[in-house]
């Protein structure tokens, strides 16, 4: 269950970053998320435990757990965006026959 609620949070950063339509952007987000089933879903265990921390601290802690947590989303969605662009460059420039460089 907790996989699924966070297959569509980083589809508001794909909105923001590459500006898809909105649908694009959900497929993206999934697709980000089950590529990398168990990082996510650390990661939402991680921000459950912590929300429920800021929440024993009579709500007042949510003030600062919440966007805590959403820059851990952002920081989880930079690197595996960039990750999978890295990846994407290394195999095209394979395909090009310019990677490995020959001296």
């Amino acid at each position: 269950g907790l996989l699924v609620l966070l297959t569509y949070t980083t589809t508001y950063l794909f909105l923001l970053d590459t500006k898809p339509g909105m649908w694009d952007a959900m497929e993206a987000s999934r697709k980000l998320v089950w590529g990398n089933r168990k990082r996510w879903l650390t990661l939402g265990v991680m921000i459950l435990g912590i929300n429920l921390a800021g929440l024993l601290f009579f709500v007042v802690g949510l003030i600062v757990t919440i966007p805590y947590t959403h820059l851990l989303i952002t920081m989880a969605y930079d690197e595996d965006t960039t990750r999978e662009a890295e990846e994407n460059l290394g195999r095209a420039l394979v395909r090009k026959g310019c990677w490995p460089i020959k001296s």
